[in-house]
């Protein structure tokens, strides 16, 4: 063996012997020793509400406590996002400024669903209803030109709308990182494809849609299994965002539109929305190839070493036995 490997190695050796851990170790507490209550005393602020109905010698009367289970999270979730988001395309669909510029994402990432239109006078609003402090605006999309616009401009005013102590959606829902394709939510959709797959394993798709057979190709090894069997034509609409209500309908999981299978056969045919998640149908199929694409990364020994050498001397401000 080279003399300089072994003395690198014993140098490595002894700063292992003499690795010091800076500061004291704490042990997390362990879950079992807190204390779950199911029920917690409510604040005044909620404890104050008054009711029109009622006398004044009845106000401000009502349960002291609250149950825990019921209080809702800070954060708006994923499946409370596309309830909303769902709500609002299927109710939108008679205002053809929505389809023009409205970004019905950023609706549902602020928290608000829609009220049915039949409710609604005036064809050129939007009625929304955040769902847990009950508060209702009516948002007039036409004054917002395009979809930049309106990004900008609505966002901010559909923030500020709820009533103060909406916890459930302060924070919102964070659409670049959630919501529209990148490497950090990519597995979802390999999750979902494969779902959606053996889900319709009985559907028969007799119409032809529009492929790359050599793409495709190459992705179907991935999904395919010794129980699930399908077709280019299946994998090509679960690759584009689409899930199947029959074998003649399809239904974007993205932002809900819907079509028919045979008019995938055209190669210019867009179905999705401006804002889709989808709307650049080859971007997931590129996505997923270059990860089949891409080298592991390959070190020789002495780059190895140095990488080993650093993390030994790196300094830690805080370290926790699991």
């Amino acid at each position: 063996m080279d003399s300089k490997l072994i003395e690198r190695l014993e140098s490595i050796k002894k700063g292992v012997q003499d690795f010091k851990i800076p500061g004291t170790l704490q042990r997390p507490p362990l879950e079992a020793r807190t204390i779950i209550n199911k029920y917690k005393y409510k604040t005044k602020t909620h404890r104050s509400r008054k009711n029109a109905l009622l006398p004044e010698k009845f106000q401000n009367v009502g349960k002291l406590y609250e149950c825990v289970y019921n209080v809702p999270t800070s954060r708006l979730g994923a499946q409370d996002f596309h309830s909303s988001l769902k709500s609002l395309v299927q109710n939108s669909r008679r205002l053809a400024a929505v389809e023009n510029s409205a970004n019905l994402a950023v609706i549902a990432a602020a928290g608000w669903s829609a009220i049915p239109l039949q409710d609604i006078e005036d064809g050129r609003f939007l009625k929304l209803k955040c769902p847990y402090c009950c508060s209702v605006i009516h948002l007039k999309v036409e004054d917002y030109l395009s979809t930049v616009e309106f990004e900008n401009k609505a966002a901010s005013l559909l923030a500020q709308a709820h009533k103060v102590g909406c916890l459930k959606y302060s924070k919102g829902y964070d659409l670049k990182r959630n919501y529209y394709l990148n490497q950090g939510n990519l597995c979802l959709d390999f999750r979902r494809i494969s779902d959606e797959l053996c889900k319709t394993v009985s559907l028969v798709v007799e119409e032809k849609v529009h492929c790359d057979a050599e793409k495709l190709g190459r992705l179907k090894p991935i999904f395919e299994s010794e129980h699930c069997h399908f077709s280019l034509e299946k994998l090509s609409l679960a690759l584009r965002g689409y899930t199947l209500v029959n074998s003649s309908i399809a239904e974007c999981t993205g932002c809900y539109h819907r079509a028919f299978v045979k008019t995938f056969e055209d190669v210019n045919f867009q179905g999705h929305a401006k804002w889709c998640r989808y709307r650049d149908e080859s971007k997931l199929v590129q996505m997923m190839l270059s990860q089949m694409d891409e080298k592991p990364k390959t070190l020789d020994m002495d780059q190895r070493l140095c990488d080993l050498a650093e993390a030994l001397t790196r300094p830690s401000n805080h370290i926790k036995i699991e």
